[in-house]
């Protein structure tokens, strides 16, 4: 919002100014208050200086389409840990995304079949949901990836088939996707800031013990306990902590497998590996649960099964937060 200052006539009465004098500017104006968020804002320095002009845009608030990323990408290929594989468009350089495949361990392309296929994105948000976006704050991007082969020849698959279509409405649909238990899924969390370390545990430890009571486990599962201490400051890798931070970039990388192993990665380092299907289940709870961190990704999950067990050529989800290319792949 560009703020003009009455000017003076000769004879005529100064204005009066008064604590609403900005806002009445604005009134007169003619403009409409949803375009107040997008108003440029025009400082003034020094005689002599170029103005500073600032171009505010509101920050989405949910969901991958409307999503903006705030810094740049960082080398991850250094740390060895995203090792992306295939050519990029231009416009994803200098961004970050998330790839259309993940696969866990190896060297090389492995074949599509044995890969987990990326099934939805989106972000989370500190705020109440009433207050503008624009003051709402992005604490992490994240995607879900899941086993194609293998959701094929699945439970729920089975117990879905005909109907697909509407599966993404049924809210028992994604209890039964998120228990799981005869496919591999991983789900992959990136800082958009800082996270203070104690802070990070004290939440995922009350978040997840709620979770663990919705999914039939219990809140006091050694393995939850087990998981949290590994996540104190003194036993974190010293490459991701930027003081007594999770410095911003980091990934994280949570896997669940068949027998009910839950391991957890930071960048290249492996954290924890903890047996345990209940606390695998509350850790997807979150993303496809009743309460997920976001409804968007949620029914895009839903969407991406009926897709991913009934198409030939799986396509994954588009957007700002999606790689572009058919053969990214990430390794880790």
């Amino acid at each position: 919002m560009e703020r003009h200052e009455d000017v003076e006539e000769a004879g005529s009465t100064p204005p009066r100014v008064t604590w609403f004098s900005p806002i009445r500017g604005f009134l007169r104006s003619g403009r409409s208050f949803a375009s107040w968020g997008k108003a440029k804002v025009t400082r003034r320095r020094t005689p002599g200086k170029d103005a500073l002009h600032e171009e505010q845009e509101p920050q989405a608030v949910d969901g991958p389409s409307q999503s903006r990323w705030p810094f740049a990408l960082p080398n991850v290929s250094a740390l060895g840990f995203l090792q992306q594989k295939g050519s990029a468009s231009a416009a994803q350089q200098g961004k970050i995304c998330f790839p259309q495949f993940l696969t866990l361990g190896g060297a090389g392309l492995v074949p599509s079949e044995e890969r987990q296929e990326l099934m939805a994105v989106g972000s989370r948000h500190f705020g109440h949901p009433a207050i503008s976006s624009l003051i709402r704050v992005k604490i992490y991007d994240f995607a879900m990836y899941m086993d194609g082969g293998q959701a094929k020849e699945s439970l729920l698959y089975k117990q879905y088939r005909g109907l697909l279509r509407t599966a993404p409405q049924d809210d028992l649909f994604y209890q039964r996707l998120r228990s799981s238990s005869d496919v591999k899924m991983a789900l992959m969390v990136r800082a958009s800031r800082n996270l203070p370390i104690k802070l990070l545990a004290g939440e995922y430890e009350k978040i997840l013990r709620r979770r663990l009571a919705v999914v039939g486990g219990s809140p006091e599962d050694s393995a939850l306990a087990e998981m949290v201490r590994n996540f104190r400051e003194d036993q974190l890798p010293e490459s991701i902590k930027s003081g007594k931070s999770v410095k911003k970039g980091t990934v994280l990388v949570f896997t669940r497998d068949e027998a009910g192993h839950l391991c957890a990665k930071a960048d290249q380092h492996d954290l924890i590996t903890v047996q345990s299907k209940p606390l695998c289940d509350a850790i997807f709870d979150l993303y496809v649960g009743d309460q997920p961190v976001s409804k968007k990704a949620k029914r895009m999950t839903g969407e991406s099964f009926a897709r991913l067990v009934t198409s030939e050529e799986y396509s994954a989800p588009r957007g700002p937060l999606v790689c572009e290319g058919d053969e990214n792949v990430c390794q880790i």
